[in-house]
């Protein structure tokens, strides 16, 4: 993961690059593609496109983007989608075009590189555990099925992004950490955590636990009771289900070192987004206010700040692991959000 030192980054300020110097550079020395809007056209520039590599940055007006797209299409799975979002928004927003470090942009292929993944998954299960769909039919129904769910358009955050996010951070967790087959059951939690996802609704986790359970027990209604494939539909199931992130209580832990660190590890990956660099922690937190516009401001901002106040004061991540690698940068992160100005939130990196 990119570390995001101490601050920041702070998109105010001259650029420290020599000027279009970052022509010359491509996919595997740059960092990070930013586009800044504010609401301040027709008087002033009101988009702005920032490049990140190492300790340098470009900061590009639009009367100095000649050239600028044609450098971007080197850039694989560069989101021009969200470049045109960017190009025609009047509001103060800051979108994340491309990310070297991470999951970047994202794409038809990117969805299948998702799908065969996930296929893989669900065939692994079937090869240890002899759970999961049986048939080739509805191992690709499921698939298709999971896909569909989380690439709503409605999930500015919760949506296959974030899912790509959460697999690539699992990868960059050592074999030391996470043994295989607990890897394997963490993964297969993080493909169903968030399947159910309606922002009206308190009972998410619980229902895309229950869909779970459907899959993993398979056509014929699961394996019997007390066998180890019904063990591990259960832990599986209560991985998503506590993934509310309230405190485990004792008979989840068992008193078990092993069950213990895979649920930490579990929990801390679907909040690592908070210890990224602040420029992506910042998109995170736009998406997430997105997904609650039919909140409002004044509403919204009371219960943000409870919860920026809780993680705050009790810490982000419970596993030693994710405290040492996301800690600092999280605290940096949550501490800017907090101290924002509510209740209409702009990007605090963008002032």
């Amino acid at each position: 993961m990119e570390s995001s030192g101490d601050e920041a980054p702070s998109f105010s300020g001259s650029q420290s690059g020599s000027e279009r110097s970052f022509l010359g550079l491509g996919p595997g020395q740059v960092d990070c593609i930013v586009a800044v809007t504010n609401d301040r056209g027709p008087f002033e520039d009101d988009l702005h496109h920032f490049i990140f590599a190492g300790s340098q940055s470009w900061r590009i007006g639009p009367s100095e983007a000649e050239g600028l797209f044609d450098w971007f299409a080197k850039f694989p799975d560069f989101d021009f989608e969200k470049s045109i979002q960017a190009s025609t928004c009047t509001d103060n927003r800051q979108f994340v075009l491309w990310r070297r470090i991470g999951p970047h942009g994202f794409g038809e292929k990117t969805r299948e590189t998702l799908a065969n993944r996930l296929t893989q998954n669900l065939i692994r299960l079937r090869e240890v555990w002899q759970i999961g769909p049986a048939s080739s039919s509805d191992l690709a129904n499921e698939v298709e099925s999971l896909l569909v769910a989380y690439g709503d358009p409605q999930r500015a955050y919760h949506g296959l992004r974030h899912l790509q996010h959460v697999l690539w951070e699992l990868d960059q967790i050592p074999a030391s950490q996470l043994e295989d087959t607990e890897r394997l059951k963490v993964e297969t939690a993080i493909w169903f955590h968030d399947l159910v996802y309606d922002f009206k609704k308190r009972d998410n986790e619980f229902q895309s636990a229950r869909v779970c359970e459907r899959v993993l027990g398979g056509a014929g209604g699961g394996p019997s009771k007390g066998t180890v494939g019904a063990d591990v539909i259960a832990e599986i199931v209560r991985l998503i289900e506590l993934s509310t992130h309230r405190e485990p209580t004792p008979v989840d832990l068992q008193n078990d070192p092993r069950r213990r660190n895979t649920l930490e590890l579990f929990l801390d990956l679907d909040m690592s987004i908070l210890g990224q660099p602040g420029l992506v922690y910042g998109e995170y937190a736009q998406n997430v206010r997105l997904e609650y516009q039919h909140v409002g401001d004044w509403t919204y901002a009371h219960f943000r700040k409870r919860f920026l106040r809780h993680v705050i004061t009790n810490g982000a991540f419970r596993s030693r692991y994710f405290r040492a690698l996301c800690g600092p940068s999280a605290e940096v992160n949550l501490r800017k959000e907090f101290s924002h100005n509510y209740p209409k939130w702009i990007p605090p990196w963008t002032l």
